[in-house]
């Protein structure tokens, strides 16, 4: 009975696709960051360092999510590099104190995780910002869509509006607040 229980037990975590972070060295695409992040008149960008990952499936690697900050006009702002290969962006995408986030001031990152279940197709990444308002600090949250098909990177507006008044503290709170 035990060998039957440790057999099922294999063959159902190998049935199911692992997609996970793992930390990333975000040096060698720090030159390539600042030339995009020179091109929305960001500056002083920097990167995020302890917040950089790599996206891997099954031990492949998908793609690096590079986070960073630098100032536009009066306002700190954040983005996000998407890097599929080498040291080269992919992607580019202004996050804090763009369009929809245009208030508040970007103050750091601090969460980025996995929120997608495991069986879907595409990989939800949840981002959790400190920010600035007028006299009031908080939190404002991004949710990223990945298809590891074309590494294509997206923001996930739906899932990112679901989210926005959850009051989620960390990306366990984020995953809930996506399952509502």
């Amino acid at each position: 009975m035990k060998y039957l229980l440790v057999m099922l037990a294999m063959v159902s975590a190998c049935a199911v696709a692992k997609t996970t972070l793992k930390p990333a060295d975000p040096k060698p695409y720090e030159n390539a960051l600042y030339q995009k992040a020179l091109t929305l008149n960001i500056e002083k960008p920097f990167v995020f360092q302890d917040q950089t990952f790599a996206l891997v499936d099954e031990d492949k690697n998908i793609g690096i999510i590079i986070p960073g900050k630098g100032k536009i006009i009066h306002n700190s702002a954040c983005f996000i590099g998407w890097s599929v290969n080498s040291e080269d962006i992919q992607s580019f995408i202004p996050t804090i104190g763009f369009d929809e986030w245009e208030i508040p001031a970007c103050k750091n990152v601090s969460a980025i995780g996995i929120v997608s279940s495991g069986a879907d197709m595409d990989v939800k990444i949840g981002i959790i910002y400190n920010v600035l308002g007028r006299d009031i600090e908080g939190l404002e949250y991004v949710i990223l869509n990945i298809d590891k098909g074309s590494k294509n990177i997206t923001i996930d507006k739906m899932s990112t509006q679901k989210v926005v008044y959850s009051d989620a503290k960390n990306i366990q709170d984020l995953r809930r607040a996506l399952k509502k």
